[in-house]
């Protein structure tokens, strides 16, 4: 008992450390995890908006190329300054407006297409779905002054931005003899896709200009201006991740993200060594009442149902060793040959009948093949007396075989199956065995063929329903007393070598029962065994 209290204690403190170990490697590798990924949600960010910057560029790039071709290659526009008549103004001015519509559904980020003349001041323009009617009245009315700051821009090649009634555009324009004609765009569209269903605290997208002034605003987090990788709003740090614009716009795409609270962090510490500690508490308990209860009588459980098995099967294999029928025939031969004053010959099926009885009454399950072909060779010779020339056996078999493991009676119960139920009254039944090693697979075949009438269908389909599982169902199989000596091989099987033996039953394409056992190698290095001398 004192020992046991030891133990107890000593399985506590070892426990115990264990779990004190645990936590500290918890800590470290959760801060280490946390830095982590830190680290890669900033290599994401900055990925993502390194690719998104990429497709804004990209977009406006097309736009200005569609620009550019009009300015070349528009016919219209000739048309509209220098009309032959006003109805080739009027057409030219339709066709331009229908071309706009075709346009504005081709090119991402494109919210607007509008042509001004200056001369007359007339003005077509055409928006998208993403943006509202005010914001295309807004433009259309303040459109000279777009106008005007194109003319004035020291830069007129490039994208520019604008406010107008309290929101910014960016717009390109270019002219040609006072016609202008411009592709505006509204910053919200352009990080709509971003931007999502996204709540403040998973971050914000943001764009500016080259001073930092925010274009686009939320109504969740307002931001007029961004410089640097930080920003305080009301109490609350941010962190910004940008990404500019090489070429046109001078454009900036920022992502605003909430920073973790030192609460949070500290959660998300507490979280896993909390359940460490708790896993730790209830691990003292396990190894307390494992070592007490729980980890004996399963075990002895598990080895008396094992112990109860191999008796049963032990069991059923003495049981098919007990064959009064065949017992009973050879006492009446070795009678009949006394009565008839053949002494000898009865001394010899005496003779016979002990050393296969002796064989008969082994309780190994694996025997050395050659001793099972000694057995099948004694039961021959003792049915050879009965039945005369009407029984045949031939044995074929591969050299060095001889100390091949095999189990007990596997080719012995079926060569008496062939005699009980094959052997006819004026027919001669022939029983070919056939023993093959496949050295390739570590396999050996063995093969019992006669040429009786074979299986019948009922027999082969209960037989073959079962050749790969050895176990039966319930409610099905063999009758009980006819095929026991199959049952009994088919469970020996199983238990000796699970899934690396099969049974295989057939009828030969001529005449006959064909039955294949496949089992693996097993082989004993030993010069003559116990059971060996016993059979001699």
């Amino acid at each position: 008992m004192k020992k046991l209290v030891e133990l107890k204690k000593r399985l506590f403190v070892i426990v115990g450390g264990l779990v004190l170990v645990m936590i500290l490697i918890v800590l470290l590798f959760n801060l280490q995890l946390m830095s982590a990924n830190r680290q890669r949600t900033r290599q994401n960010n900055q990925r993502n908006l390194q690719m998104y910057m990429i497709t804004v560029d990209r977009a406006m790039e097309n736009i200005e190329d569609m620009l550019i071709a009009q300015d070349i290659e528009d016919v219209d526009l000739q048309n509209i300054r220098k009309p032959r008549c006003e109805l080739d103004r009027y057409l030219s001015l339709l066709e331009k407006r229908t071309f706009f519509k075709e346009e504005i559904g081709k090119y991402r980020f494109l919210d607007g297409l509008f042509l001004f003349d200056k001369r007359d001041r007339t003005y077509i323009g055409v928006k998208s779905e993403n943006v509202s009617a005010e914001n295309h009245t807004a433009i259309k009315n303040h459109c000279a002054e777009l106008v005007s700051s194109y003319e004035n821009s020291d830069t007129p090649s490039e994208w520019m931005i604008a406010e107008v009634e309290n929101e910014y555009y960016i717009f390109r324009m270019m002219n040609w003899k006072e016609i202008y004609y411009c592709a505006w765009l509204k910053p919200e569209n352009m990080v709509a896709d971003l931007q999502g269903e996204k709540r403040p605290e998973e971050g914000i997208y943001f764009l500016s200009d080259k001073k930092g002034t925010v274009l686009n605003q939320d109504k969740l987090l307002h931001v007029k201006k961004i410089t640097g990788h930080k920003i305080q709003m009301e109490g609350t740090s941010y962190e910004v991740f940008s990404e500019s614009q090489n070429g046109r716009g001078g454009l900036t795409l920022s992502y605003v993200q909430k920073q973790d609270s030192p609460f949070k962090a500290a959660v998300q510490l507490i979280i896993p060594v909390s359940v460490i500690l708790i896993m730790g508490g209830f691990s003292l308990f396990l190894v307390l009442v494992l070592t007490s209860e729980m980890v004996l009588n399963p075990l002895s459980k598990v080895f008396l149902e094992e112990e109860r098995k191999k008796n049963q099967a032990q069991l059923q294999f003495l049981q098919i060793q007990t064959n009064p029928h065949f017992l009973n025939n050879c006492l009446s031969l070795i009678r009949n040959l006394i009565l008839l004053n053949r002494n000898r010959e009865a001394e010899k099926v005496t003779l016979a009948l002990g050393k296969f009885t002796r064989g008969y009454l082994n309780t190994q399950t694996e025997i050395l093949l050659k001793n099972e072909i000694e057995q099948v060779v004694r039961y021959y010779e003792i049915q050879k007396m009965r039945y005369g020339e009407r029984l045949k056996l031939d044995i074929y078999m591969d050299e060095d075989m001889e100390n091949i493991l095999v189990p007990a009676m596997s080719i012995l119960t079926f060569v008496e199956n062939a005699v009980k139920h094959q052997m006819k009254q004026k027919e001669t039944l022939f029983i070919l065995i056939w023993v093959r090693l496949q050295r390739e697979k570590n396999q050996v075949f063995l093969r019992v063929q006669d040429n009786g009438a074979g299986f019948t269908q009922e027999i082969l389909t209960q037989l073959r329903s079962r050749e790969n599982g050895f176990v039966e169902k319930e409610g099905e199989g063999l009758p009980e007393q006819e095929h026991i000596g199959i049952k009994n091989l088919m469970q020996r099987m199983k238990i000796l070598y699970g899934e690396q033996a099969s049974l295989c039953f057939e009828n030969a394409d001529t005449q006959g029962a064909v039955i294949t056992v496949i089992l693996p190698e097993r082989r004993v290095n030993v010069e003559k065994t116990v059971e060996e001398r016993d059979l001699k």
